[in-house]
């Protein structure tokens, strides 16, 4: 008779339907139309509990067919290297500390609090932005003027 589709591997990620279109923008027609036209039932979709689900491939099919190119990979914040530092000066928002690169530039860095810090203190602060002339301390703040 007719073939049976193969069984999805259950221990596959699966993400609703609903998920999907209100990620994508599209309403349930136009899911639907996507999902006859491009999946098949029992490999890339199935219903469970009068719920959609898609596979990963199913996933990466519809984004395909409505033009959703992969996003690239991104580091981890804690994967980003940082840099060692030297405080020049303490403005007087407690938020904000300046310090110097190693190349000269002066830059301004994030800490919680620079009332522990003393000028000519060795930090470590990652960039922040694409230009980075603001960055943001690694790790903590010294528990002791001038000391960590």
């Amino acid at each position: 008779m007719g073939q049976t589709p193969e069984p999805v591997d259950l221990a596959e990620e699966m993400t609703l339907e609903d998920d999907l279109a209100a990620e994508l923008g599209l309403n349930r027609d136009e899911m639907r139309a996507l999902r006859r036209s491009h999946l098949v039932e029992g490999e890339t979709w199935l219903r469970k509990n009068k719920r959609l689900f898609l596979t990963a491939e199913g996933v990466r099919l519809i984004k395909g067919a409505v033009g959703v190119r992969p996003e690239p990979v991104m580091e981890k914040r804690s994967e980003v290297a940082g840099e060692t530092l030297r405080v020049l000066r303490m403005p007087r928002n407690t938020r904000i500390l300046e310090a110097e690169k190693k190349d000269g530039r002066v830059v301004r860095v994030r800490v919680s609090s620079n009332v522990n810090f003393v000028v000519g203190m060795e930090i470590r602060a990652r960039a922040e932005g694409p230009y980075g002339d603001v960055m943001t301390l690694e790790g903590r703040c010294p528990r002791f003027r001038g000391r960590w």
